[in-house]
């Protein structure tokens, strides 16, 4: 499997057949979880719980996320909130892309739209607040006047 961006190979991980002479009425597998992003098996359940939770509005980009451990479940989640979607012009979108390591294509995303950047330190804070402006006028513009109006836009 060949994978364009980390985040794309949770949960797709291999799955190998386990033979065994004395067992040949049985199909073992093992999964290998060691193959998703953070390498941990924690990975496919923390970035369920960020999917889920900014699709349900529990949580959002300025959500402040705690979590009490120091095991394989707070590293892979620390992992996962480094990284937003932002909404950019098409042509922007590629030339983002091509000018800066921590921009990618939308995960989970329209590619045409969409950029996913890993907050890494690479960019700036000031331009990282610029692209968040640029991304919430985008979709505000996209919303209907019935929508804006629930919101108090």
């Amino acid at each position: 499997m060949i994978v364009t961006e980390p985040f794309n190979a949770v949960g797709n991980t291999p799955l190998i057949l386990l033979r065994e002479p004395k067992l040949e009425q049985i199909s073992l597998f093992q999964k290998c979880e060691n193959f998703n992003p953070t390498g941990s098996v924690k990975d496919r359940a923390s970035f369920h719980v960020l999917n889920k939770g900014l699709e349900r509005g529990i949580i959002n980009p300025n959500t402040t996320i705690i979590e009490s451990s120091s095991g394989n479940f707070g590293i892979s989640l620390s992992s996962y909130c480094r990284k937003m979607n932002l909404k950019c012009e098409p042509v922007e979108a590629i030339e983002l892309r091509e000018s800066f390591a921590a921009v990618l294509p939308g995960y989970h995303m329209n590619k045409k739209y969409w950029n996913t950047v890993l907050i890494d330190g690479s960019v700036s804070d000031s331009m990282l607040q610029r692209w968040i402006e640029k991304s919430y006028q985008l979709v505000v513009a996209k919303l209907s006047g019935c929508e804006k109006r629930r919101l108090g836009l």
